[in-house]
């Protein structure tokens, strides 16, 4: 099941046409949440997805947000993915 909301899917690139919210079952988007895995495995996609989805259902501007990472540089691709999706 997907829990994107339109706003989101549709600034999304084609390579994630088909992106859904991953652990769904365990923790909702406004639920904090721990995702782990090794490089390339989806996470900061996952933790982007999930913060643009709780921005639009609530209408939370980016400053309202907090994402934490183990790395500064995982931030800024988080950062990055969601200019790059409007």
């Amino acid at each position: 099941m997907s829990r994107l909301p339109d706003a989101v899917r549709d600034e999304l690139p084609d390579d994630l046409a088909d992106a859904e919210i991953a652990g769904i079952d365990t923790a909702d988007v406004d639920e904090d949440v721990r995702l782990w895995g090794p490089p390339g495995t989806g996470k900061s996609t996952q933790s982007a997805l999930r913060t643009a989805t709780r921005a639009i259902e609530e209408g939370l501007h980016p400053s309202e947000m907090t994402v934490v990472t183990y790395r500064k540089a995982l931030a800024g691709v988080v950062k990055d993915r969601l200019l790059e999706w409007g």
